[in-house]
Formats: structure tokens, sequence, C-alpha cells
């Protein structure tokens, strides 16, 4: 179905179903991310969605509200997704997922209240909560604690060690858990008593003694921090190299052109540290390794890393004389 179909159909006050309508916003969406004058696409998104939302005979189970919801928020869109979100929680009060959506993207648009109600209604189905609400539930609370000063770090932190003891295999909550030491390393010490660091635990979790077979984000932030920190650069290259393989899957888990971007940059890093009296063919070697992927990063979309990485890449190879072997805009200024 298209969308002079659909809203014809709509027109005609005839009952539609909420899954079509979402799948036409998520293609308008794309056309409109594809083109730099996206004004018609934009035009008929957001008239889709006043219709809808102005319709009361459209068919929708909780999932298909979630999926409106996400949709939405994925362009930024954290209203529309919410008043998708109001309408499914009106048929499914104390659906779960729809609940803790309302905490993900309220939280983004001072639905203040709100949440604070959505929060209420999830504890009271506390033992059938899923991934979802364990994770949003957590961001919820670290954004409340920022916004009114209330300190929920032991509420926090034992829900986080209760999603993992639930979901051992999600990435997902490690990430929150290696974040949260990090964000409150005092209290750890003192309340927790323990050893346990933001850079021990994504240790862990990417080592082979982890039930987490998959671990792209936790790959990427602990390189990056090998990174900032200026230590460790070799472990990085080995974490970066892993996450591009961990990283190939449908649903965007890292930004793979800053993969590239920060391996080139631990590249150049390991260069300066290991290789410069090194013979011409081990520089040449990995002078090509760092082309290479700030080539990718480059191809993926100039963005402001890439852009400022340039004047490193090209500083590189007037003291190297290696040329760039690209069409990227590099100046091989010998």
């Amino acid at each position: 179905m298209n969308y002079q179909t659909f809203i014809t159909i709509v027109e005609k006050g005839r009952r539609i179903s909420l899954s079509d309508a979402v799948k036409i916003i998520e293609e308008l969406y794309q056309e409109a991310n594809g083109d730099d004058d996206a004004i018609d696409e934009y035009d008929k998104i957001y008239t889709l969605i006043e219709m809808l939302l102005q319709h009361p005979l459209f068919n929708g189970e909780a999932s298909d509200y979630h999926n409106a919801a996400v949709v939405c928020a994925r362009q930024e869109d954290y209203e529309i997704a919410c008043d998708f979100l109001e309408i499914g929680l009106k048929k499914n009060p104390y659906n779960i997922d729809l609940l803790a959506d309302y905490l993900n993207y309220g939280m983004n648009c001072d639905k203040i209240e709100q949440c604070e109600e959505c929060y209420k209604k999830l504890l009271l189905r506390k033992a059938e909560w899923n991934w979802r609400a364990y994770s949003f539930t957590i961001d919820y609370l670290l954004k409340v604690t920022d916004l009114k000063l209330e300190n929920n770090d032991e509420v926090i932190y034992s829900l986080i060690v209760e999603y993992i003891d639930k979901f051992p295999e999600n990435e997902d909550a490690y990430v929150q858990q290696a974040d949260f030491l990090k964000r409150r390393p005092t209290w750890a010490e003192e309340k927790l008593k323990t050893n346990d660091t933001f850079e021990s635990i994504l240790n862990y979790v990417t080592s082979n003694e982890s039930p987490v077979q998959r671990t792209p984000k936790c790959d990427l932030k602990l390189a990056d921090y090998y990174y900032e920190q200026g230590k460790n650069i070799d472990r990085a290259i080995e974490l970066l190299e892993r996450c591009k393989g961990d990283s190939i899957h449908t649903h965007k888990s890292v930004n793979r052109n800053y993969v590239y971007l920060l391996l080139a940059l631990c590249k150049l890093t390991q260069y300066y540290n290991n290789y410069q009296n090194k013979e011409m063919d081990e520089k040449n070697e990995i002078a090509q390794e760092i082309y290479d992927n700030y080539h990718v990063a480059y191809a993926g979309g100039t963005d402001i890393g890439v852009h400022n990485c340039r004047g490193i890449i090209e500083a590189f190879i007037r003291e190297t004389q290696i040329p760039y072997p690209y069409d990227d805009g590099i100046e091989n200024d010998l």
C-alpha cells in the first residue's frame, strides 16, 4: 500500500491498519533522509501522522504502537512517539514495552510527570520485566537523579545487578554497569566494597569468560577509553578489529564509521610508538593500514571527526613521504 492509497482509505472513514501506516512512515523518513530538500516527504509524514492520531478507527496491537514510537523516535520526533504510546497505553495500560518506551522517549521531551506515572506502573509489574524495562528504567532514574539531584544510586545499581542476573547474555546490561561505575567510582568503592571498575567490567565482557557472544558496544567503548588514556593501544586495535565483526548486524549497534576512524588513529599512535625506526617496508605496511581505515571512515560520511583527522593524515604524509592512495580530498603534498 502506498501513501496516497492509505490517505484515501482514511478520508473515507474506513478502518485502517497501524502496522501499514508505520511502514509508510518509515519509508517516507528514509526518502527524506536521503534528500537535502525533503519538504514534500516531511509534509506527507506529518499529514499521515496527524490523520492517524485523530483517526479513531485504526487497528493496532501493542507491538504496533511500540513500532510507531520507535520509528518516530529514531528521527528525534519524541513528542509524536509519546503521542502514539499514549494511545497504545489507553488500550494496554500495563504493557511493559509501552511503559518502558515512554520512560525512554518522554524524558527527551519534558514529559516528566507522565514518566513518573509510567515508572510507578512498571514497578507494579516488576516480575514481568524484560531487557527493555530494565535498560530504560535505569536510564530514566539516572536522568531523574541529574534533574532533581536525588540520590538513586542504590536503587539503580540493584536494578543493574538484577538485569545482569536475569539477562546475562545481554551486552547492554554490562555497558550500563560499566558506565555507572565510571560515573560513581567513589560511591561504588565505599558502598559495594568491590574492585570492579569501568575498565575491569568491559575487559570481562570482551573476554572468552563472558557469556555474551557479540560485544560491539563494549569493544568500542573500551578501545575508545584506551585511546583517550593513551595506553594499551595494541589492545585497543585488537578490540576495534573484533568490533568490525561483532557489529555486522541488521540493527545498528555502533557507529561503524567511528570504528574505522578510531582504528586509523590507533594505528597512527602505534606507528609513532613502535615504527619510526623500522624498515621502510614495515612503515609502508602500517601506513597502508592507516590509510585503508581512514578511507572507509571517509566514505561513510565526512563528519567532524573525519574532517579533524584529515589534517593529521596530511601531516603524516609530509613526514613519512608515504603517499595516500585514495581520492578522498587528501593533499598528497610530498
